[in-house]
């Protein structure tokens, strides 16, 4: 095996985050509670590796959802779909006491749109949801 880059890590954060194997690891992205960590390879493949600095090669994304004040991402999650390119986050209050939510979204960092086929001898339905049109221009004024 080559060592493509190797650096000690100083910043606390990430100590923390790596030792406690609270975070799912996809094509160079660390995704870990309401935040991603994305290490950039572009970097380390280039010929001036060797002058990056730690705060260089990872970038930090904080709050990539916009939850309430009282909700919270579960700390083992995203839960990892491979196959389907998705994760999952469960979202929870803070105090319990609201039910819990599942968010399924498509991996943020592919540039992709996967297509399902559809299951012969399925039926398939969908909910929508009939809105006034006063209520549509009230909501975006």
């Amino acid at each position: 095996m080559m060592v493509l880059y190797e650096q000690p890590i100083s910043k606390p954060e990430l100590i923390g985050r790596l030792k406690s194997e609270l975070y799912t690891f996809v094509d160079g992205h660390i995704y870990f509670n309401n935040d991603v960590i994305k290490i950039r390879y572009d970097l380390i493949h280039s010929a001036d590796t060797h002058m990056y600095k730690e705060n260089e090669i990872f970038d930090f994304y904080i709050n990539i959802f916009n939850l309430a004040p009282n909700e919270k991402v579960k700390a083992d999650t995203p839960l990892d779909s491979i196959k389907a390119h998705r994760f999952g986050y469960i979202i929870s209050d803070k105090f319990c006491q609201e039910p819990k939510r599942l968010m399924i979204i498509p991996y943020l960092h592919e540039r992709r749109v996967y297509l399902n086929k559809m299951k012969q001898n399925t039926e398939y339905f969908y909910t929508s949801i009939v809105t006034k049109n006063s209520s549509v221009i009230e909501y975006n004024n």
